[in-house]
């Protein structure tokens, strides 16, 4: 059995050349076996740096966060580069897709928030059954009232009841419930990894380049890549070459075969700050 913990992120005004407004969905696999043994360490490791009980910790933390004012530059890096070492000790992977908001989207459904939702569990459902495992969603529950981003919940879990065009999902992932971020490190982990994923294709160079490295070995490769697999950004066709700009991915790969990259033609062929 493995659990799946989801988050889901925006980046409204990228700063790269072309890149257009992104939705993203993204979070962690993790082994039922592991379960225990890896919230008990990253409980640890945050009260090793100083967290306050109770606080979370989260890729962009809000000015009223103790994390904003006293975990910062090096020592803030330091610390998402030790999660993400608890992650990988204990067998985590990660899926993560984003979508362009202003293209087409690409499974039929009606906006993009909802569209990157049903790639994600698709993309979870392949995972799990290429492992011959199932799996439960755990997704974040705001505080307070119903509110526009709490329907990441609602749409998480018609899409497994409804599956997809091309993925029957039921089978795969045998529910969808929600917690309180606050009380689990496992969704600030899924926050952290979804967030600096969509930041770092957005064009963010604070944070987004020294931690990806260390969230790149978590994704599962497929046919020698990750583009397009355990990672997607969507539309293909616009976004391809940063797969290997950003992801060190050699071949675009379309079945049966994969092209090396980067494609001649297509944007962000010289460089991923050239459009």
């Amino acid at each position: 059995m493995k659990l799946i913990f989801a988050d889901d992120a925006a980046q409204r005004r990228p700063t790269r050349p072309g890149m257009r407004p992104l939705v993203a969905v993204g979070g962690l696999i993790i082994p039922g076996e592991s379960l225990s043994r890896v919230q008990d360490r990253l409980e640890q490791l945050c009260a090793d740096v100083g967290f306050p009980k109770g606080e979370e910790f989260k890729w962009s933390p809000s000015r009223n966060q103790w994390m904003y004012g006293n975990l910062v530059r090096e020592d803030r890096r330091a610390f998402y580069r030790r999660v993400l070492a608890e992650l990988s000790d204990a067998h985590a992977e990660a899926i993560v897709v984003l979508e362009d908001v202003e293209s087409s989207t690409a499974t039929g459904c009606a906006s993009a928030q909802e569209d990157v939702v049903v790639m994600f569990l698709e993309r979870i459902a392949n995972r799990l059954r290429d492992t011959r495992n199932q799996g439960i969603v755990v997704t974040d529950r705001p505080g307070g009232g119903r509110s526009e981003e709490d329907q990441f919940l609602d749409d998480c879990a018609g899409a497994v009841e409804r599956g997809t065009r091309f993925v029957a999902l039921r089978d795969a992932i045998l529910g969808v419930y929600s917690a309180p971020s606050t009380l689990s490190r496992l969704l600030q982990a899924a926050d952290l990894i979804t967030g600096c994923t969509a930041a770092l294709f957005s064009g963010e160079a604070k944070f987004a380049p020294d931690v990806f490295p260390d969230i790149r070995p978590l994704f599962p490769r497929k046919l020698g890549r990750i583009g397009g697999a355990s990672l997607k950004v969507h539309p293909d066709y616009r976004y391809c070459n940063l797969y290997h700009w950003l992801a060190a991915d050699e071949l675009f790969v379309r079945y049966p075969m994969g092209v090396p990259m980067p494609l001649a033609g297509r944007p962000y062929f010289h460089g991923p700050d050239e459009f």
